[in-house]
């Protein structure tokens, strides 16, 4: 009776000692939400603001990170198509990013790292790929290798831009067409079946999808969401770009509601309402989140007058035309010369500059801030969504330590501080205005004191054991005698 107690009190302590030593980075408070963020391998290259390495980011508060891309490099007959990284440098450069996702993933075993295959630019040979029963076993096969090789690769995030869609005029293997729908779903069927037979039945499968149900209900892209359903683990829906350099009027590009402001269709409440009348199911499914603004110019004297009002001409900008990071966004906010607004009804927030001397004068652009990500993360959780998705980590600053992701992860429940309003830390009140292109911190650990108090506690158990042994021991020994 007596050693089975001790044998019991042993494991107890043992138990807590090695949660405490051994998982003393664990921040995941639920795993019920899911911050799925996007980490580009051309981030380590810098740009107008900040450098970022994997090692950067705040691994701490995410659930996921889409590393991307990799793309499809076919033979030349086109009958086996494996994948590649997009940077071999970037990504298999000694102490680069696969390197460092080695070391964190070692710290952070919560975090999971998948391999994002495609992307706009690199969505070539998708079509051509999965028309086949051997073409999608290739490429299938290819992917079951590389997380061989690599396995602090938790599974592939699929991101196919877009089944059924035909963007030949860019070249090669832009093709697309209604077929692609039932071979879209038999590339996840295959993908998952492939995955369980080698005993890989842990690894994940996501894939993205576009918003805006117009496209979705007219066919332009051809996806069959009930259909894919069982063999997927995550939908991620693209909810930005509904409106950029492309579109005829102001309108947001991350809308969460319908207004005026709103394309007929694109906003996520609405595709995430449609999809779930699909069948899909809810917290499979992820909203998007962008760090970066669409913006046009505007013949308007204010920002209100702007709103869904034709566009005249195209707006500067550092990524692309319109296109600023956040935290250029961010500065602007408090910027002599622009108007910080928010469409209630739409829950977007938008800037519009009214100073006739900047060289910004009547310029509008359309991207998340603090206010309009909390009515998304208000959202997700009222709906029960699976969580966000977010292009992309470059965005938010670090020398701010990430203070949208850091909302984003608080308040899915993944991550603890003591914030509760919005981040009124990351206003930067005196600026230079961004660097604009018409072309298109050392983050340290803090071990939670509750870990360090059990670790205290569970030695001293542990010793006071191993003296009540040593006594039973010494009593039993002298009966024996």
């Amino acid at each position: 009776m007596k050693k089975t107690f001790y044998i019991s009190c042993i494991a107890l302590i043992s138990s807590l000692t090695t949660f405490s030593v051994f998982n003393p980075l664990k921040a995941v408070a639920s795993n019920e939400k899911k911050l799925n963020v996007y980490y580009t391998s051309w981030a380590v290259y810098g740009n107008d603001y900040q450098t970022q390495h994997v090692r950067d980011l705040p691994w701490d508060r995410l659930s996921t990170i889409n590393h991307s891309f990799w793309r499809i490099k076919p033979n030349e007959d086109l009958t086996e198509f494996p994948i590649v990284s997009a940077d071999e440098w970037a990504d298999l450069g000694r102490n680069m990013c696969f390197d460092q996702y080695e070391e964190m993933t070692a710290l952070y075993p919560n975090v999971d790292v998948l391999l994002a295959i495609g992307g706009w630019s690199d969505t070539k040979w998708f079509a051509e790929m999965a028309s086949t029963e051997t073409g999608r076993k290739s490429f299938i096969d290819s992917c079951i290798e590389t997380m061989i090789k690599y396995p602090f690769l938790s599974g592939i995030d699929i991101d196919w831009e877009y089944p059924g869609t035909s963007r030949n005029y860019e070249g090669e293997g832009f093709i697309g067409s209604s077929a692609d729908k039932d071979n879209f779903t038999a590339l996840m069927k295959e993908m998952r079946e492939a995955f369980d037979t080698a005993d890989m039945t842990e690894k994940i499968i996501t894939y993205c999808a576009p918003a805006g149900t117009g496209r979705l209900k007219s066919g332009e892209v051809c996806i069959d969401f009930a259909a894919v359903e069982p063999f997927v683990d995550r939908v991620n829906l693209m909810t930005y770009d509904m409106s950029g350099s492309w579109s005829k009027n102001a309108f947001h590009h991350s809308p969460l509601y319908p207004s005026k402001a709103v394309e007929f269709g694109a906003s996520a409440s609405e595709v995430v309402e449609y999809l779930i009348s699909l069948g899909v199911t809810p917290s499979k499914i992820n909203i998007g989140s962008p760090l970066y603004s669409q913006g046009f110019r505007v013949d308007a004297e204010n920002g209100e007058a702007a709103l869904g009002q034709k566009i005249s001409g195209t707006a500067h900008g550092n990524l692309a035309n319109g296109q600023f990071r956040w935290f250029d966004l961010n500065r602007m906010e408090s910027a002599e010369g622009w108007e910080a607004l928010y469409d209630e009804e739409a829950a977007s927030a938008y800037l519009f500059n009214n100073d006739p001397e900047s060289i910004f004068y009547q310029h509008f652009y359309t991207y998340e801030s603090p206010r309009s990500l909390q009515a998304k993360l208000d959202y997700i959780n009222e709906m029960g969504l699976g969580g966000l998705i977010v292009w992309e980590t470059a965005g938010d600053p670090m020398d701010l330590d990430y203070p949208m992701l850091t909302q984003m992860a608080r308040e899915l429940g993944i991550f603890k501080d003591e914030r509760t309003e919005f981040i009124e830390a990351a206003i930067i009140t005196d600026i230079d205005e961004p660097s604009i292109s018409d072309e298109n911190a050392d983050h340290q650990e803090n071990y939670p004191f509750s870990s360090f108090l059990i670790l205290i506690i569970s030695l001293s158990l542990l010793l006071i054991i191993i003296v009540l042994l040593i006594i039973a021991k010494s009593r039993n020994s002298k009966t024996n005698f």
